[in-house]
């Protein structure tokens, strides 16, 4: 049923059995296909006229249409007619007509390509063709009316002119003569009667009537370019917003508020070209870009900006597929808008376009399935998807095995399907918006989850406003079985064994892991002990070179002046054992530097064949009487680098060896010669071969393999009648590889043994080797015949002993003796010393710091002081000694029992004179006390310092001391201090001192730095600025220079140390 009144529709669909009634109607049926109507559908037609370039309207509302090469067409609205105007006809040169208007009076205007102007005027043609005086260019490709109704003509490559059509006459503006930047005229558009747009390839210029001046416009007033230069239509609507289409889009201007916009990018067709720009009656702004006309609506802001709302329309409204061309259209007397493109003509009128529907509701229309559209009922692959379509059912259940479906929608009220786009999102899934593509009004879903799911949808209408109605479709995915609810119930059963059964083995890993870790815990304590007992050794064996001190040094004396021979071998017998007992502490100590990584290198450049000649000879005196020693060199001399002490002790620790399995009437024979060339390190040097063989019973092929293991003894034999300690040959492989060279033991093929030591002729200082220093004085070495043999007894028995040469004739007196400050924490040794030191007043300390109190009571004038002692060791004595102005001066000599060249150097780092370790020579020991206290003599003869200059010293030092940690204590602050000019304290601190004001300073604040380093736990940054330094960079940089390292590097070589 229809009724027209109402404009409403009924429909009975039979299967349904139903009527539904709604003034716009879409309803789906089942079986039966869709029943749709709509009375306000909005299709554009299109006339077609061929390929239409330009159309203007004539005085009776007739469409003259410029064609491409079809010359031009007059066309009829109202009764759908047209007629063609053919070359002929017109005159032109040219069917390409590219512009046209239609003037005041009705005489119309048409430009063409390459073929000149045209006039019709009351049933009659006129052409025009380019002639000097009339026409400037047969390419007429813009016109328009100005006030004046003169015709204004815009030319491609001669400018614009003016033609007046009274007089006849043509006035020409072109790059020449007007100053206008382009003769390449796009466009014209009169915005009042002063003035003319002319669009051009270089942006626009505004012609005015009364001046007849150009100006030209390149930018907005604010200086921002236009999108592109070259313009192919320009207006400017009633509200004085300038619109502007080009090969870039269509831009809008609004000169007021400086507002420019890409209309391209707002609606989204970035690279489309601008043709034109048209304002209806009801002031909204029409673009005809090359496929889309859009309809722009503006609404001013609260921040004087317009906002911009538009609604585009193409081919799916009726209008041409093919594309729009420039300048095609025109605005007609009755409000429609005319557009040409390739396809003809497509009248649109403004007032016919329906503002969007609010209430727009959205229909569920139909499920597709792995790209199949099911009806409701239907069976699919053994089942039925849907059971009631959706639009009466709004809930859809499917199965885990729907990966892939779709929803298709529709809506309930459009009037152009096809235009229509929906918003839809799927809750449990994304709470995100997603918009149809256009022509495609459906949601498609892959790889959902099981679960519950709403899916909502909202109508979006052609201008881009979204419908208030939100439609829901629930939607609810079964899940597979082996995730169904009795699945989880049979994991959680089977989690819970699983969990069981791996609790149980983690804690069986646990008990396991204990056991381990009790065991390593028990070994790890075992070498703890282990360590704690060889620490406890090695210490003992340290404490024990003070006592053998006490009994070598007397010994010495006594043999000398014992003139009884049987006393003399007794006493003789026990020197021999005490240097025996010696030299196996010696070992021990040498043992545990090496297990620690502390033992290092300290090279000589000496001749090696004359160095083990000389040991050689120590032991002939038991060679004569035991065995035959003999020596042997290819080579008459070589200077190499290496370690005396060390390879000293490799000869003797062999000689040694070969003493004890060598008997009575055999041969022991040492050997030098040059070995192949071998590789050392990363490069090949010669190697000096050093053998030792004998001709003793000989070590199994079994014990060689061990013989060079640490605390490893080959059996006894007749020969040995006492067994050895077991380092010795350990010692000699240790020192061996640490000259970067190797140990060998073979047969002699004469019976006994060979041994070699193989040592690079070209050593080079490594990590573990330090160049030889000439300040750090060697320890004399004590060489006696049991040296060489090690362990036995009976060695030695016509050893020369050196008489002294400082004997003191008995009734020998001094005036004022020199006063000796002894410090040492043993009694033994300091009641030795005193009867050694008969030409001294001896003064006794137990430490260090007794010994700074008595110091700093009695002034002596050296001190002889140990290393290592209670309360303070010898070290903190001596730095205290040279850190102090009045005590510096003291010569200060160490006595210790620690042979090691790091202990030396430390000593010495901390100002002792001499370092002499224990056993020492006596003889030795009083050269070096003449030799500091004559050096001292000398030292104050020449300078003597008065009373007053000390007490200037002690007032700078005080000063000093106060201000430390002040970085602005400076010379000049000094000088104010002691209220004398800068020269007289430069030139009173160079006499007293020998260094300037300056570097007085620095120095004092260097040594009391290195205090900090030692007894503080404050940082390097925090010192630096504690001593007056504003930069710890340059803090750095001065302490290096003072002391050889890095304060960080001296910091740690103490911790080492200690």
């Amino acid at each position: 049923m229809f009724i027209p009144k109402q404009r409403e529709v009924s429909l009975t669909i039979p299967c349904r059995r139903f009527m539904w009634m709604t003034r716009e109607l879409s309803v789906g049926s089942y079986k039966n296909g869709v029943a749709y109507y709509s009375p306000d559908a909005q299709k554009f037609t299109t006339v077609p006229l061929g390929d239409v370039c330009t159309i203007t309207q004539d005085l009776n509302g007739n469409l003259w249409c410029g064609t491409n090469d079809s010359g031009i067409i007059c066309y009829s609205p109202l009764t759908g007619q047209s007629w063609r105007f053919s070359q002929a006809e017109t005159g032109l040169a040219s069917d390409i007509i590219v512009s046209s208007v239609t003037m005041s009076d009705g005489t119309m205007y048409f430009g063409t390509f390459n073929g000149g102007l045209a006039q019709y005027k009351n049933g009659r043609w006129k052409s025009f063709q380019a002639a000097p005086g009339g026409l400037a260019n047969n390419s007429v490709w813009c016109l328009a009316e100005d006030p004046y109704h003169r015709l204004i003509i815009g030319t491609l490559g001669s400018g614009f002119q003016i033609y007046n059509p009274e007089s006849g006459k043509f006035t020409t503006y072109n790059v020449q003569n007007s100053g206008i930047t382009s003769d390449f005229i796009n466009s014209l558009f009169l915005p009042n009667k002063d003035e003319i747009l002319i669009g051009h390839s270089q942006n626009y210029s505004i012609f005015n009537f009364g001046t007849r001046k150009v100006t030209n416009v390149n930018t907005t007033k604010d200086g921002q370019p236009f999108p592109s230069p070259s313009l192919n239509y320009m207006m400017k609507d009633s509200r004085g917003i300038l619109w502007m289409a080009s090969p870039a889009g269509v831009t809008m201007y609004d000169e007021a508020s400086g507002q420019l916009e890409s209309i391209n990018d707002l609606n989204g067709t970035q690279g489309t070209v601008g043709c034109m720009v048209l304002e209806d009656k009801q002031h909204n702004i029409w673009l005809v870009s090359e496929f889309i006309v859009t309809r722009v609506t503006l609404t001013k802001n609260n921040q004087g900006k317009w906002d911009i709302t538009m609604i585009s329309f193409n081919s799916l409204d009726g209008l041409q597929s093919r594309q729009f061309n420039q300048r095609s259209a025109c605005l007609m007397r009755n409000g429609a808008i005319a557009i040409g493109g390739q396809d003809g003509i497509n009248i649109i009128n403004p007032a016919k376009i329906l503002p969007a529907q609010k209430h727009a509701h959205v229909l569920f229309s139909g499920l597709v399935l792995f790209d199949h559209p099911l009806k409701a009922g239907e069976e699919f692959e053994g089942r039925v998807p849907l059971a009631k379509s959706l639009d009466t059912n709004p809930e859809l259940d499917l199965s885990y095995k729907d990966k892939a479906f779709t929803i298709q929608l529709a809506s309930d009220q459009v009037s152009i399907p096809a235009r229509c786009r929906f918003l839809y999102r799927m809750k449990g899934l994304d709470d995100k918006w997603m918009l149809t593509p256009e022509g495609r009004p459906e949601a498609t879903f892959t790889n959902l989850s099981s679960g519950s799911y709403v899916l909502e949808a909202k109508v979006v209408n052609a201008d881009g406003s979204v419908s208030e109605e939100v439609s829901t479709l629930k939607i609810h995915i079964h899940p597979p079985f082996y995730l169904s609810i009795w699945a989880f119930i049979v994991y959680i059963i089977l989690i819970g064994v699983a969990f069981y059964l791996y609790r149980k083995r983690m804690l069986e890993k646990q008990r396991v892991k204990f056991e381990l870790q009790s065991k390593e815990d028990s070994i790890k304590k075992t070498k703890e002990l282990n360590e704690l007992k060889l620490n406890f050794f090695t210490n003992v064996s340290h404490e024990l070179r003070t006592p053998l001190t006490l009994i070598i040094s007397p010994l010495v004396s006594m043999i000398r002046e014992e003139r009884d021979e049987s006393k003399r071998r007794r006493l003789e017998m026990i020197h021999r054992n005490a240097t025996r007992l010696l030299n196996l502490v010696n070992q021990i100590l040498d043992f545990r530097k090496i297990d620690q990584n502390k033992e290092k290198l300290t090279l000589s450049h000496i001749d090696i064949v004359s160095f083990v000649d000389n040991i050689c000879t120590s032991f002939r005196t038991l060679a004569n009487s035991k065995v035959t020693l003999g020596f042997d060199s290819t080579v008459p001399s070589l200077q190499m680098s290496f370690d005396a002490d060390k390879v000293g002790k490799i000869v003797n620790n062999l000689l040694s060896n070969a003493y004890k399995f060598t008997p009575d009437g055999g041969f022991i024979t040492v050997s030098l010669s040059v070995a192949l060339r071998q590789r050392v390190g990363d490069k090949d040097s010669d190697m000096l071969r050093i053998s030792v063989s004998d001709t003793g019973k000989g070590i199994s092929d079994k014990e060689k393999e061990h013989v060079f293991e640490r605390f490893y003894q080959v059996n006894g034999t007749e020969m040995q009648p006492q067994g050895g300690s077991g380092i010795g040959l350990n010692l000699v492989k240790k020192f061996a590889e640490l000259h970067g060279g190797k140990v060998d033991v073979t047969d002699n093929p004469n019976g006994g043994t060979i041994f070699m030591v193989d040592l690079p002729i070209e050593s080079s200082t490594t990590s573990n080797s330090t160049a030889h220093l000439g300040s750090l004085r060697a320890a004399p070495i004590i060489t006696t015949v049991h040296q060489a043999t090690d362990e036995d007894p009976d060695a030695g028995k016509n050893v020369l002993y050196g008489m002294s040469k400082h004997a003191h004739q008995p009734g020998e007196s001094m005036i004022k003796k020199p006063v000796v400050l002894l410090v040492d924490d043993s009694e033994d040794f300091r009641e030795f010393m005193n009867e050694v030191l008969t030409d001294y007043t001896v003064i006794e300390a137990v430490n260090g710091q007794d010994a700074w109190n008595k110091i700093i009571d009695r002034r002596p004038d050296i001190i002889l002081s140990d290393v290592m002692m209670p309360v303070m060791d010898g070290n903190e004595l001596c730095r205290m000694c040279k850190d102090n102005d009045e005590t510096t001066a003291i010569p200060f000599i160490m006595l210790s029992a620690r042979m090691g060249d790091e202990q030396r150097k430390e000593s010495l780092k901390c100002g002792a004179d001499e370092y002499i370790a224990k056993p020492f020579d006596i003889d030795m020991l009083n050269l070096c006390i003449l030799n500091l206290l004559k050096k001292r003599k000398n030292v104050s003869t020449e300078y003597v310092i008065t009373e007053a200059d000390r007490k200037f010293i002690d007032e700078v030092n005080v000063y000093i001391r106060d201000h430390m940690s002040n970085p602005e204590t400076s010379v000049e602050s000094l000088s104010t201090h002691l209220s004398i000019s800068r020269v007289q304290l430069y030139k009173r601190m160079i006499s007293l001192t020998g260094i300037t004001p300056s570097e007085y300073l620095r120095t004092k604040r260097i040594k009391f730095a290195e205090h900090l380093l030692r007894s503080g736990d404050l940082n390097i940054s925090e010192i630096a600025y504690k001593v007056g330094f504003n930069n710890p960079r340059y803090f750095t940089k001065y302490f290096q220079e003072a002391y050889g390292v890095t304060p960080s590097q001296y910091r740690k070589n103490q911790s080492e140390s200690e």
